[in-house]
């Protein structure tokens, strides 16, 4: 971030890189784990619910952390506490279109699956959107540039891994598969850090020199015109005469 010294994008976009990728191993784990053990369906749909939440209370905290070092500073207990619940939310979106009858055709099942994710992607943004706008250190008001321009990064990651998906439908190669995976996952993850520090950057620079909500002075509502007091007093027309006719000292 250029707001402060040394707070670079590479610190944002890496740290960033890493909560996000490490917040996925959890919903992932928590489904493999489900799977394994035999879960009836309806507890795989509540494991990675939880799983959701671990990941937006990690990914909400890092990102937290990142923000303490610009101009806005998000508080730090409601920023978790929606992030980990919207996230959680999320993913309740995101596997509602799993539970579609498997007769279901391809012409309604994949239009209903992008606006699941779709919805899903924008519910964490729009928490994050709701928090900045709390009154604390640097309460913005361009708040949901962040989340807008945050959100057309996921966006883009979602597609990129949507378009490796469609093309691993075609591969039969183990490797070729693995390899896919990873640099597409890694390329979606990518997209979505970068989002989040161009939005980040735009807000704190529309943010930063203006004065909080909390800050402001009930001086600076007031009107600026002079008072009467301020006015330059005129001589009546009497004075100016008795002015005329007293001569000037002799020195």
């Amino acid at each position: 971030m250029p707001t402060k010294p040394g707070h670079s994008f590479i610190t944002w976009f890496s740290w960033n890189e890493i909560a996000i990728a490490a917040g996925f191993l959890f919903p992932s784990w928590m489904l493999v784990n489900a799977i394994i053990s035999g879960w009836d369906p309806v507890w795989q749909f509540f494991a990675v619910v939880i799983g959701g939440a671990i990941q937006g209370f990690l990914t909400g905290f890092v990102q937290w952390a990142l923000f303490a070092r610009t101009a806005v500073v998000p508080p730090l207990i409601p920023w978790l506490a929606m992030m980990t619940g919207g996230t959680a939310i999320a993913w309740v979106v995101a596997q509602v279109p799993g539970f579609l009858p498997a007769e279901t055709d391809a012409s309604l099942r994949i239009p209903l699956v992008a606006a699941g994710i779709a919805v899903a992607l924008g519910i964490p943004l729009i928490a994050q959107w709701w928090v900045l706008r709390i009154p604390a250190k640097g309460a913005s008001q361009a708040a949901w540039k962040y989340s807008l321009i945050a959100y057309v990064g996921w966006l883009i990651g979602a597609a990129i891994m949507g378009g490796v998906l469609v093309i691993l439908a075609e591969v039969t190669d183990i490797k070729v598969t693995v390899v896919l995976l990873v640099v597409g996952a890694l390329v979606a993850v990518m997209c979505a850090s970068a989002g989040t520090w161009l939005g980040a950057t735009v807000m704190s620079g529309q943010t930063r020199g203006r004065p909080s909500r909390t800050s402001r002075s009930p001086r600076m509502t007031q009107s600026t015109k002079p008072s009467p007091k301020s006015k330059p007093k005129t001589k009546t027309k009497t004075e100016a005469k008795i002015q005329t006719k007293i001569p000037p000292k002799k020195t």
